[in-house]
């Protein structure tokens, strides 16, 4: 593993990057940063980061380099073309992005030498060296091995196996449980509001309610494992139609749109319709399955 003092080189200091790069100098690293707009990293500056002229200064100057780019089509475009500075090196990039675009770096890297680890971060920039940060990776064993005692300096790590693109489908996998969950808590938001009641209020109710719900996950996911979704429910698909008629009913009344409620009831209805009505709720993970 490697030790406290590893030059280490952070490509893009944005809110997240500037996170990242200010723990590892806090944990005693010696990191050089590069970033599109420079101006965002003379605050690293006064932390003790050296601040690379040009792109390829920041890749020569460690021997990790840490990818926090906007996307990978960013990245791909500054990091590509310098491949020859990055030889020998270890790459861990912990853009956003798909399965495909992560095994697409991983061929890239393979074919020009350079050890490639790819990661997200299920965090907001303030956790970052707290372990309520989780951090995802999936790539080169060696690699991740080799560089774990850095890494786990920025959160709790969890490692997903050889495939480069494995990480990035957890990471866009819980993605899509935040959005949904900030999406249907707006939407309750503009329910309660024709009321008098603020976001606030709903607030503190609803993050109690779904931290409760939250309980639940492990059960639900044995149930789609199983396969079967017969037995042992009480939460039926008829049943959660009758809510969500309940639910779009009362929204329809305040004169708050209903497309959200409506796309989870035509999913719900198509299984009922199916003959699966009193099968667990559960089920409607096979609505997600393109036949």
């Amino acid at each position: 593993m490697s030790k406290i003092g590893t030059r280490i080189s952070v490509i893009g200091v944005g809110s997240m990057g500037g996170a990242v790069a200010a723990r590892l100098i806090e944990t005693g690293h010696e990191v050089t940063v590069w970033n599109r707009t420079a101006s965002k990293a003379e605050a690293l500056r006064e932390r003790g980061a050296v601040v690379a002229e040009d792109l390829a200064a920041a890749i020569d100057a460690s021997e990790l380099i840490v990818i926090l780019l906007l996307n990978y089509d960013i990245a791909e475009q500054n990091l590509w073309p310098l491949a020859a500075h990055l030889r020998g090196k270890t790459v861990v990039n912990l853009t956003t992005g798909t399965d495909v675009q992560a095994n697409a770096w991983a061929e890239w890297a393979e074919s020009h030498d350079i050890a490639y680890v790819d990661g997200a971060i299920m965090a907001t920039p303030d956790l970052i060296g707290h372990d309520e940060a989780l951090l995802l990776y999936s790539g080169l064993a060696s690699a991740y091995d080799r560089h774990l005692s850095i890494l786990e300096q920025l959160g709790t790590s969890q490692y997903f196996g050889p495939k480069p693109g494995t990480a990035s489908l957890y990471d866009t996998a819980m993605l899509t449980g935040m959005y949904t969950m900030f999406t249907g808590f707006l939407h309750g938001a503009a329910v309660v509001a024709k009321d008098g009641l603020t976001a606030v209020d709903l607030a503190a109710g609803m993050s109690q309610f779904l931290g409760a719900m939250a309980h639940a996950l492990p059960h639900v996911a044995q149930v789609v494992d199983s396969g079967n979704f017969e037995t042992g429910t009480e939460q039926t698909l008829d049943f959660t139609a009758n809510a969500l008629d309940i639910i779009a009913a009362n929204a329809s009344s305040q004169d708050i749109d209903t497309s959200l409620l409506d796309l989870l009831r035509g999913m719900v209805e198509r299984q009922r319709e199916a003959g699966f009505g009193q099968h667990d709720f559960a089920r409607l993970a096979l609505s997600f399955t393109k036949e």
